[in-house]
């Protein structure tokens, strides 16, 4: 099955999901047959299941050799872990306003054309 459209927010990506799961209990009843899903929407979920899948290492690694510098360079305990709860909540903050302005109503007042929207989404070029 070949999909010309892309996923945009997360029920383009959950349709994705949900065929995917759907072709693979079909294949289970007909194991003479192979059955994919293929296409630009399919791209899209497989590169956001990547990084979101990575995202947690980068994290690690970025907080621990950042920390790693800063007590290299200064000799405190205290200031890595103080970087490493500011890096951390910075993040959080600005992941959590993304949500807050584009899946939910709050402000949808304020800037009406965010009805149309149903999520971030980025595009492979």
């Amino acid at each position: 099955v070949f999909t010309d459209f892309l996923p945009r927010g997360s029920n383009g990506a959950t349709w994705v999901r949900t065929v995917r799961h759907g072709l693979a209990l079909w294949q289970e009843q007909h194991p003479e047959f192979t059955a994919f899903l293929a296409g630009g929407a399919t791209l899209m979920v497989d590169s956001q299941d990547t990084v979101m899948h990575a995202v947690p290492t980068y994290l690690a690694v970025c907080i621990l050799l950042i920390s790693a510098v800063v007590f290299g360079v200064f000799r405190s305990i205290l200031l890595p872990l103080r970087l490493a709860f500011a890096l951390l909540f910075t993040l959080a903050a600005t992941f959590g306003m993304a949500v807050v302005f584009y899946q939910t109503p709050l402000f949808h007042g304020l800037f009406p054309w965010l009805v149309n929207y149903d999520g971030l989404c980025f595009e492979i070029v």
